[in-house]
């Protein structure tokens, strides 16, 4: 850098004669390197060190500053009382001369000498900003797999910065300096101490769905509930419930609220009448509270790992009207590992209990004509390493059982299936792949859907996972498919008859295809649930 050569020799001096007993007599030499910094023309490296110097001179003072506030959530442009704590732990002159929040034009002056380890105390108010809390790289809807992140400065850094600043000013040894001070909020949990979280703009109240996709049988209205919930006091307004489609009836239209206390939160209930024919849309409700208009829900990630963070999103629905049909079957549903899989049947007409596995005997089975086994049932329910026999036998008699994907290893059981079968890692990840329906005259692809190879467009993140790469005979290999360079592969989806019931064992992921919304994998599973249904009624 020119000019640098005789600052160099300063910093080498300072390395030289640090006494990490006392930081402090840094100071004088710490001052004088800051000068010459500032001296030099302007430019990326001027910025940088400046700020460097800045911060040793504050860490060599032992100079405390912190912002804080008495709540972790904010609506824009409300006034919020904060307050600043500086401790001088040195004996040096220092003297705190101003505060300048980034959210306002107002400065605070205050031209105190701070005394020696004394805790100096200011609460004053301010404005907060009109943007909300929202990540960077969500502030634009992304691309198929792609971030849109126009400010470069932003990419990489692993949250936000904070949504409120302020310019602290102090002056030493004659010279000013600042110091960029965030405004957090400050707690003492009683396991874990001290904790601190950003500060968060959200909107003063919020809005959200029960799930954020909704499926339809067309034609087939129904209720729904949105929660709202209160960020400040004192608010109130209007709920408005808007389609982006008009064929899409929302009943009522506008709903009244109001709120006396932050943190409270009501239930509306709303009725929703798809067209009779397949259809998307959006329901997009909106807050209308004095001029403002809010349209977002909020997504807490709290992990010890990252840093805690309060998503501004938008409340958005997606809304699904397909032609899909059912049967009437009793279904009982195993829990696995966790998936949204029974909600997601229901919303399109189907009865389904969830049954502990330790509770299942024939008894409790023989009221059920399907059973839907959760995704890696087999890797985490113990129970079923004795209760399949169970299963299996109630499936001799009838019954038909559906197998979700399991992982290759660490199954509690070898035998998943009545007949021997051996799971892979095969999946097919690419989620728009070619699909080969390899019996097209199976009951399971004509009853009561007609299944074509429209129902495999659409799909999200992949086609499956973990697919059986040996079979006995007696299964029935229904579809083949390949990633792009890869051999084929027969084992997404297998069926076998025993005795006078159905076992299917299906690699496919329902588990993600049913949430997304996507209709294929609805009328294919419905068919499955189907299998043996005419045998019943003959």
């Amino acid at each position: 850098v020119p000019g640098g050569a005789p600052i160099a020799t300063k910093v080498r001096k300072l390395e030289d004669e640090f006494d990490f007993r006392s930081p402090a007599k840094s100071l004088t030499l710490l001052l004088e390197i800051h000068g010459a910094i500032g001296s030099l023309e302007d430019s990326f490296w001027k910025k940088t060190k400046i700020k460097e110097c800045e911060n040793l001179i504050k860490e060599c003072l032992g100079l405390f500053i912190e912002l804080r506030t008495h709540k972790y959530k904010a609506s824009p442009g409300s006034p919020l009382k904060v307050t600043l704590e500086v401790i001088n732990r040195s004996s040096n002159e220092v003297t705190l001369v101003s505060v300048k929040p980034s959210s306002t034009d107002t400065l605070v002056t205050i031209s105190d000498t701070l005394a020696y380890n004394q805790v100096f105390l200011k609460e004053f108010e301010i404005t907060t900003p009109d943007k909300l809390s929202t990540p960077y790289w969500l502030e634009k809807h992304p691309t198929e797999g792609m971030y849109i992140v126009e400010d470069q400065s932003l990419r990489g850094i692993p949250a936000s910065p904070p949504s409120i600043n302020a310019i602290i000013n102090v002056r030493v040894g004659g010279k000013d300096l600042t110091f960029n001070t965030p405004v957090i909020y400050k707690m003492v949990d009683p396991a874990e101490g001290e904790i601190t979280r950003p500060l968060s703009i959200i909107p003063p109240v919020t809005v959200e769905a029960d799930n954020e996709v909704l499926m339809f049988n067309n034609g087939e209205h129904r209720k729904i509930k949105l929660t709202l919930a209160a960020v400040e006091d004192n608010v109130k307004g209007e709920l408005r419930l808007k389609t982006t489609d008009p064929a899409w009836k929302v009943m009522p239209e506008t709903i009244s609220w109001s709120f006396d206390k932050s943190g409270e939160s009501k239930t509306i209930e709303c009725t929703i009448t798809p067209p009779n024919k397949s259809s998307k849309a959006e329901l997009r409700p909106e807050i209308i509270t004095g001029n403002s208009t809010f349209h977002h829900k909020i997504t807490t990630i709290d992990y010890d790992h990252i840093p805690y963070m309060s998503v501004v999103i938008d409340g958005i629905v997606h809304l699904q009207s397909m032609d899909i049909k059912t049967t009437p079957r009793t279904i009982a549903y195993i829990v696995g590992a966790g998936d949204d899989v029974p909600a997601s049947l229901k919303q399109v007409g189907f009865n389904i209990d969830v049954i502990e596995p330790a509770s299942i005997t024939p008894e409790v089975l023989s009221r059920y004509q399907v059973v839907i086994l959760g995704v890696r049932a087999f890797n985490t329910v113990e129970s079923l390493a004795y209760k399949n026999h169970v299963l299996f036998e109630w499936v001799r008699t009838g019954g038909t059982l559906i197998a979700q994907y399991n992982v290759s290893r660490g199954l509690i059981t070898e035998e998943i299936a009545p007949y021997p079968i051996t799971l892979s890692r095969d999946r097919i990840t690419e989620e728009n792949t070619p699909v080969t329906i390899l019996d097209p005259s199976n009951d399971i692809f004509n009853f009561p859907n007609k299944i074509t190879n429209t129902d495999f467009e659409g799909w999200v993140q992949e086609r499956g996972l973990y697919y059986p790469n040996k079979w006995d005979d007696a299964f029935k290999p229904l579809l083949e498919m390949n990633d792009t360079g890869e051999n084929p592969t027969k084992g997404a989806l297998l069926v076998a008859q025993y005795g006078e019931g159905y076992y299917v064992y299906s690699g496919l992921s329902w588990f993600r295809h049913l949430p997304a919304g996507n209709t294929g994998p609805y009328r294919l599973l419905s068919n499955l649930i189907s299998l043996g249904y005419k045998k019943g009624k003959s």
